[in-house]
């Protein structure tokens, strides 16, 4: 019997089944009782893709988000906080410090305080840690008349003829004449105030580059600068209401400055020993002050001082006039501050502003050292104060170290602070000093990082 074969209806088979299945490729698409029939393609993977419509289809990547950057504080340092938003802050200062790295420019800083920094204390050794980083020389703004004039140790300081005026002693006081020291003095005729450069205190203070004066004269005048004992300039003064500044450029070190005509239609303010490039620190101390009188200087008077000597940075260091043991409450302290905080920002546009926190102090309790009650409530205060003007602000108490760390440098040997566990003195400063010079440098590296990852 013949077996039949079917090896060729297997090959028709398979051939029509490969055709019918190219063909339901072509298909359009259909629905069947509410199913969807998927396309079929048996050679899809033969096929070169479709990229146009592949790109079309995907959806697009997310764009990339460059996160915040974010500042760092090295161990050690009691970092600033900075509140503002607006360059009334740090920022006016590190952008000055930037631009004093590449072009040997000033940088100006202006500390007020009170007898806490009287005598150049802090000041004097962070003026020299930032003339030592950036260049610079010279003590700074002196006013005409120092009542700590002896304590000073920066500079060799001497003055005749001349009727002081203070904001402590408001008797005399005409808010309208003062600038931001809180004084004026008026000179009898030939009134002559010297400074010379200090060689044996601190580095940097023995010659400058450039001398001033600070003067006010309604009527036509005459200074004369006799410079290191023997070299004389003589200037005519116009009379004028307005700030005027008298300077000679010259290696210096000792300026005698001498105003022919006196009397109330003149004042003058301070006399200055600068470099001329890098660092400027200058000390605006106010015994028994808390800092609102501040508010109450004319706002002209401020603006012309600010055409004069303009500064990148005022630090605002106040507040041993103000702790009191029996107060828990400093909201109308605060209220105060800011309204002074305010009117020097009003007058400077371009100033930054740093408020540092009152530092610790001690008070005996059934005869036990103690810090003063009220002292963190003072101390919240003006950080808070910092934060509604937006400006920055600097704890003094936690760079000390916090509770009892004045009464550390008290017991300390060499001793660092006096007896009243309130005042440091010079040894202490340069402590505190180093302290902020650091937060300050630590916010500048900052500054710069965060400039270089914004422009990768």
């Amino acid at each position: 019997m013949k077996r039949k074969n079917y090896i060729g209806y297997g090959i028709a088979v398979v051939f029509t089944s490969v055709a019918l299945l190219l063909a339901l490729h072509h298909l359009p698409p259909m629905n069947i009782l509410g199913w969807e029939l998927r396309n079929v393609d048996m050679l899809s993977q033969l096929r070169e893709p479709d990229t146009a419509s592949a790109a079309s289809e995907a959806p697009a990547p997310p764009k990339r988000v460059k996160p915040a950057y974010v500042d760092s504080c090295p161990e050690g340092v009691q970092c600033i906080v900075d509140y503002s938003n607006n360059n009334r802050g740090m920022v006016p200062l590190y952008e000055a410090m930037s631009q004093c790295t590449k072009t040997g420019s000033e940088l100006r800083i202006a500390v007020l305080g009170d007898s806490f920094i009287e005598g150049d204390i802090v000041t004097d050794r962070l003026r020299e840690l930032l003339q030592k980083r950036f260049g610079g020389s010279g003590v700074g703004f002196v006013p005409i008349v120092n009542e700590a004039y002896g304590f000073r140790r920066t500079v060799l300081h001497r003055f005749e003829g001349w009727n002081a005026h203070y904001v402590n002693a408001p008797r005399s006081y005409n808010n309208r004449l003062a600038i931001l020291s809180g004084q004026y003095f008026i000179p009898q005729n030939d009134a002559s105030v010297t400074l010379s450069g200090q060689r044996t205190y601190l580095s940097r203070l023995d010659t400058c580059r450039r001398a001033s004066l600070v003067i006010r004269s309604l009527v036509d005048n005459a200074v004369t600068a006799t410079i290191n004992g023997s070299q004389k300039q003589h200037f005519d003064i116009a009379a004028s209401n307005q700030l005027q500044q008298v300077t000679v450029d010259a290696p210096i070190g000792k300026v005698r400055w001498n105003v022919a005509v006196g009397g109330d239609s003149v004042v003058c303010y301070g006399a200055t020993m600068d470099g001329g490039t890098g660092a400027v620190v200058d000390n605006f101390a106010m015994r028994a002050s808390s800092g609102i009188h501040i508010a109450n200087i004319s706002k002209d008077m401020l603006q012309q001082y600010d055409r004069l000597r303009h500064y990148h940075l005022v630090i605002v260091m106040y507040g041993l006039n103000v702790a009191n043991s029996n107060q828990r409450n400093y909201s109308h302290y605060g209220k105060k501050m800011c309204d002074a905080i305010e009117h020097m920002k009003a007058a400077m546009p371009s100033t930054g502003f740093l408020v540092v926190g009152v530092g610790d102090r001690e008070e005996r309790i059934d005869g036990t050292l103690h810090t003063m009650r009220g002292i963190k409530e003072l101390m919240a205060e003006q950080q808070n104060i910092a934060s509604t003007e937006g400006i920055a602000y600097w704890s003094l108490f936690d760079a000390m170290g916090g509770a009892g760390s004045i009464a550390k440098m008290v017991e300390s040997h060499p001793r660092q602070a006096n007896l009243d566990y309130t005042h440091i003195n010079h040894l202490g400063g340069k402590h505190l000093a180093k302290l902020l010079y650091d937060a300050i440098m630590a916010g500048y590296d900052n500054h710069l990082r965060r400039l270089a990852y914004e422009n990768e």
